[in-house]
């Protein structure tokens, strides 16, 4: 029975679940059942399907592709060395078979190609005698007969065939065991009995030197060469050491996620204390953007200026920029080489503060790419750089925020009892990644930390409503942690400033610009200096929008020597001047060269009289020379030494290489299948009125 005629014998309803639980089933609409089922089948679809599966999922998977058709619920029972009631084993096959993973007729379960092919080898054995014994030449099959005290026949087939008989009869395998040394038999079960199908067997290939007990068992069919040091145990072989049950027992369940483990973090992050971080962040990338390295992302240097200048540890600094990014708040300007502001963040800015904290969350659930890869002290990726990407980065995340919303324990959380639960939620998701699962979760935790989600080592109930999906409850709950900013901060006469309680974001950003940070705490210290009004009139700020600035908001005035201090520094600003042009135009008649600038017919040359004989043009050489001309102006091009050149190409054929400005580039990466629909309760699955018209024309033939 194939998997379309299976998808027929499903009620509408577990069709419909079907197409819910794995959605690229149903886009575009397939016109069959035959077309559902080939879709089902594809390699894509069955990898991302069983990656999302739990432990006890893929040991159901694996005990019915061992048994190879006649899989039924007592044998599947049989194959664990604990007892378990028939009902969960029967529910996840029934599970299974909704998701189109398993086929069933006349009560026995069989696997589709698709998902035969995705599993390879089950519970980790090896290949089957068959298999194994196809490896060998005819000379080494008729040597291992012998031994068995087999009675040759012709040719490697018949052979193959009398072997693998021979081996998978329990009785005789077992007076073989009796025949052979006792030191052979054991090196064998200790193999198999410590989960491992290979053996390390030196000198192999060159069956030189090869250990004694190992020889005997490749004489005598136990052991199958796999390459130059190796040698695989054939899956009956070990099925037999291992009286027919390959796993200790089924994880109908995960393991529960336990306390009293160690503080990982000392504190944690306030809501308004993120916003505030990155509310100050994005006004610094306003004023100023920060360079990028060339292979991409924001290098130490920067970042440590950037930590500095926020009044954060660089550890803390790197999240607040990956948490802006996350959010599409930041972005990577690939022309400028420079990482700035979207639209979204001028967006953001204008929120209030419960708002811009559910933007940063959801920013955080959805993004692509994690943080641990930029927080290692080891080979650290730059932040902005999109090497630290992983499609199941969100399914992840949404698997761990579940859990600890579901467990219950009292301290810190073991780490190691939470990693373990997070294995069996779906071990494909954690173990294929960089780094290790242990790692992997210990970042997500600190994620989960910075972002305010936790309190006294527990989900905050704000957090726990974002799990809800209730924005509303979420608001309530948070809008307690922002209390009103204020705009007044005093100013004393050494030249510091005090800023009292929460400052408003854009008064904080722009004191951060005037004044360097000294000390945080109840309040902020911050210092003016010739360096930091220095840098705030680089930025743009002329000494009277200092004083405009200050006047406004300093409690209760600004004092004289603060005044001086900054006349004394817009005094020595700007002294010396730089800017940028392309082309100058020069004459020795002042005359000549003011009807030129003041023509309107060289309007669009923009000319820019430095001196009575200098003007300078943003137009090319070779374009100023053809506007003068078209303009009834007679001019010769001349070099940098003051030479006239004699002729000059026709600027119709110059090529010109000019810099064309890109767009603002935001990461945007295809959104992974998050939400773990195939490792959901089935029953629990609503599919939506489109989808369950579609399964009811499909077993109508008629979709």
């Amino acid at each position: 029975m194939g998997l379309a005629d299976d998808f027929r014998a499903l009620s509408s309803d577990d069709l419909a679940k079907l197409l819910t639980a794995r959605p690229e089933l149903a886009e575009p609409p397939p016109a069959t059942m035959t077309d559902l089922a080939n879709r089902a089948s594809a390699p894509y679809s069955v990898a991302r399907c069983v990656n999302a599966l739990n432990r006890f999922s893929m040991q159901v998977l694996h005990g019915v592709l061992l048994l190879e058709g006649h899989a039924s619920a007592q044998r599947l029972i049989e194959l664990s060395q604990e007892s378990i009631d028939d009902k969960p084993i029967l529910d996840e096959l029934y599970r299974l078979r909704t998701l189109g993973l398993v086929t069933v007729h006349h009560d026995l379960w069989r696997l589709p190609a698709g998902v035969n092919r995705m599993l390879g080898r089950p519970f980790g054995l090896g290949e089957t005698l068959e298999h194994s014994f196809d490896r060998h030449g005819p000379a080494d099959l008729r040597v291992i007969a012998e031994n068995l005290g087999l009675e040759p026949v012709v040719g490697k087939v018949g052979l193959i065939r009398m072997i693998a008989s021979h081996l998978r009869d329990p009785l005789a395998v077992n007076k073989l065991f009796e025949r052979l040394p006792k030191q052979t038999v054991e090196l064998l079960s200790a193999a198999v009995n410590n989960g491992s199908s290979v053996l390390s067997v030196p000198g192999l290939m060159q069956r030189m030197r090869v250990p004694l007990e190992a020889a005997q068992l490749l004489s005598h069919g136990l052991i199958v060469p796999l390459d130059w040091d190796q040698a695989e145990i054939p899956r009956e072989i070990s099925l037999q050491l291992l009286n027919g049950k390959p796993i200790a027992r089924f994880y109908a369940s995960p393991s529960p996620v336990l306390g009293g483990g160690q503080r990982h973090y000392d504190e944690r992050v306030s809501p308004a204390n993120l916003v505030d971080h990155v509310s100050r962040l994005l006004y610094r990338f306003l004023e100023q953007p920060a360079a990028l390295l060339k292979s991409g992302g924001i290098g130490v240097t920067v970042m440590k200026l950037l930590a500095k200048e926020l009044g954060l540890d660089v550890r803390l600094a790197t999240r607040v920029v990956c948490l802006a990014g996350m959010a599409k708040l930041v972005a990577v300007d690939l022309a400028q080489s420079e990482a700035t502001l979207t639209p979204k963040a001028h967006d953001w800015l204008t929120l209030d503060g419960p708002s811009q904290w559910i933007a940063l969350i959801e920013g955080w659930r959805t993004a692509t790419f994690e943080l641990g890869p930029y927080l290692t002290e080891e080979n650290a990726v730059a932040p902005l750089r999109v090497d630290g990407m992983h499609h199941d980065a969100p399914w992840r995340r949404a698997r761990l925020l579940s859990a600890l919303d579901r467990a219950e324990y009292e301290g810190p959380v073991h780490l190691q009892s939470l990693v373990d639960h997070m294995l069996w939620e779906g071990e494909a998701r954690w173990v294929g990644i960089d780094s290790e699962p242990s790692t992997t979760v210990s970042n997500l935790l600190g994620d989960i930390h910075v972002l305010g989600l936790m309190k006294d080592e527990q989900l905050t109930p704000a957090c726990r409503a974002v799990l809800a999906g209730d924005a509303i409850r979420v608001r309530q709950l948070v809008a307690p942690e922002f209390p009103s900013a204020t705009d007044r901060f005093t100013v004393q006469g050494d030249l510091t400033a005090i800023a009292p309680g929460e400052l408003r974001a854009d008064v904080a950003s722009e004191l951060g610009v005037l004044a360097d940070v000294e000390s945080r705490g109840g309040a902020t210290m911050l210092r003016f200096s010739d360096s930091s009004l220095q840098r705030a009139m680089d930025r743009g700020r002329s000494p009277e929008a200092i004083l405009d600035f200050l006047e406004r908001h300093a409690s209760p005035s600004v004092p004289p020597t603060l005044k001086v201090l900054i006349s004394d520094v817009g005094r020595r600003h700007g002294r010396l001047r730089t800017g940028k042009a392309v082309s100058y135009l020069r004459a020795d008649d002042p005359a000549v060269l003011a009807g030129a600038v003041s023509s309107r017919k060289l309007a669009k040359a923009r000319l820019r009289l430095l001196a009575p004989t200098v003007a300078v043009s943003d137009l090319e050489p070779a374009k100023l020379l053809k506007a003068l001309r078209d303009a009834g102006f007679a001019p010769m091009p001349e070099d940098g030494g003051g030479n006239v050149i004699a002729s000059v190409a026709d600027p119709a054929t110059r090529r010109v290489f000019a810099r064309e400005t890109a767009d603002r580039f935001v990461f945007e990466a295809e959104r992974a299948w998050s939400t773990g629909l195939a490792g959901a309760d089935i029953a629990s699955l609503q599919p939506s009125t489109p989808v369950r018209k579609l399964a009811d024309r499909l077993r109508a033939g008629r979709a």
